[in-house]
């Protein structure tokens, strides 16, 4: 759906997804790490800032529990929040998820 930018429908079968999920799966499966981060991303294509840190930062929280601190998905989420800071103008705090 990203494709076609139909970010509301993609974000509403990520949320299904993120449902059946969490009735399989450990609070801290890597699979929830990453639907957060992909609610997160259709958040932010939305426009919906909010949204999006609150989801990068829960797949932030479960990826951390479970992956190396040096691990690509882990670079990517903090690069995904500091991309949203960056866009609402909050400089100060895209450089801490950054650096």
């Amino acid at each position: 759906y990203s494709e076609e930018k139909d970010f509301s429908t993609g974000l509403q079968y990520y949320e299904e997804a993120l449902e059946m999920m969490q009735k399989y799966f450990s609070s801290d499966h890597p699979h929830l790490g990453q639907t957060y981060n992909n609610i997160g991303s259709a958040y932010r294509a939305l426009g919906d800032h909010q949204n999006a840190i609150k989801h990068y930062k829960l797949s932030l929280e479960i990826k951390s529990k479970v992956l190396s601190s040096q691990h690509l998905l882990i670079a990517s989420t903090l690069s995904n929040i500091g991309g949203v800071y960056e866009e609402i103008q909050e400089f100060k705090q895209a450089l801490l998820f950054y650096e």
